[in-house]
């Protein structure tokens, strides 16, 4: 787990990076634009219960509690494979999927299993109960934790988180500080990857940092990780050159950041 991070080095910028436009996606939908119970759309669920359920909710986020994760809001979904909010029914899911790809992320990190008093963190009742806190109870507007869903199943998620940009030392900056989008998570298991989950994530957490009035989106990624490196840098990432250290048990591993430019263009 991320128990200790010091930055090792803080190299600069490069002068340019990859830049792309706001990864646009008709699977990702914005829960702000939905006006009425009456748009929300049942799309795929084995509960008989679901439709009784949505009928006697009162409130657009009491159907998304009862429904999730078998709702899409209004759009034509396709073969019902889409990204949509996360809401806390979705939490045990995502600490199942956080438990295995961190626990594999690390294992390539270290080129070997963690050690046993390591291995023992990744239960996934333990992910499930961080996750449903977080979603429950998010810090702020510009938080976000993000849900794939294929045929009624959670099969990938993303957190997106704001970050704070200071000039250096404290000095005045000379012109105006980038405003930068972290994404804290990006998250598909291995049985559920080639499947654009990945990329269709990354089109819903790019589109709300546009929505922040982001212009730099950023991820961190364990060196060794190739899972999420070759994914970052298919999407047009470049590493900023920045790197910190991550104490695992008595190992010691590597994150770089990773980052895009975002344009309106």
């Amino acid at each position: 787990m991320h128990s200790a991070m010091t930055i090792a080095n803080i190299p600069p910028r490069p002068a340019s990076g990859r830049s792309f436009t706001s990864f646009s996606s008709d699977t990702w939908c914005n829960p702000p634009s939905i006006p009425s119970l009456s748009q929300v759309r049942l799309t795929s669920c084995s509960e008989s219960n679901c439709e009784q359920g949505l009928m006697s909710a009162s409130s657009i986020n009491e159907a998304v509690t009862w429904l999730a994760p078998c709702i899409a809001y209004p759009r034509d979904m396709g073969n019902h494979v889409f990204v949509r909010p996360a809401t806390a029914l979705d939490a045990q899911f995502i600490g199942a999927i956080h438990a295995q790809t961190m626990h594999d992320a690390i294992v390539a990190a270290l080129g070997k299993d963690p050690e046993p008093e390591i291995a023992q963190v990744f239960v996934p009742e333990a992910f499930s109960r961080q996750w449903e806190q977080a979603i429950t109870d998010l810090p702020s507007p510009e938080h976000a934790v993000l849900t794939a869903v294929d045929e009624g199943k959670v099969v990938g998620f993303a957190a997106v988180s704001p970050t704070h940009v200071e000039a250096a030392d404290g000095e005045e900056p000379e012109e105006e500080l980038p405003v930068v989008v972290e994404i804290t998570a990006l998250e598909v298991p291995p049985e559920n990857g080639r499947a654009g989950h990945g990329s269709r994530l990354l089109a819903a957490a790019t589109d709300l940092a546009s929505e922040q009035g982001a212009t730099i989106v950023q991820m961190w990624v364990l060196a060794g990780d190739d899972a999420h490196t070759d994914f970052l840098h298919s999407a047009g990432f470049a590493p900023t050159g920045l790197r910190r250290s991550m104490q695992i048990g008595s190992e010691e591993a590597t994150e770089h950041c990773w980052y895009a430019m975002l344009s309106d263009a």
